[in-house]
């Protein structure tokens, strides 16, 4: 099981997939340069969401206060 940081940059990058894929796949030809162009996509996609997805997190910490 993934813990609470994987899960939410799961989260994060699955929501900017699907924010970002309406603009991106419908201009892709589905040749090799168009393969490349998606995992391109997804490697900025998976990039961003670890500072996205750190960003939450310390949001969220604020938000409750200290644990202790």
């Amino acid at each position: 099981m993934l813990d609470s940081k994987a899960q939410t940059r799961l989260v994060v990058g699955l929501i900017l997939l699907v924010l970002t894929g309406p603009f991106v796949l419908p201009r892709v030809d589905w040749g090799t340069a168009g393969m490349l162009w998606l995992v391109i996509w997804g490697a900025v996609v998976g990039a961003l969401a670890y500072p996205a997805a750190a960003l939450w997190h310390r949001l969220i910490a604020n938000r409750r206060g200290p644990t202790s």
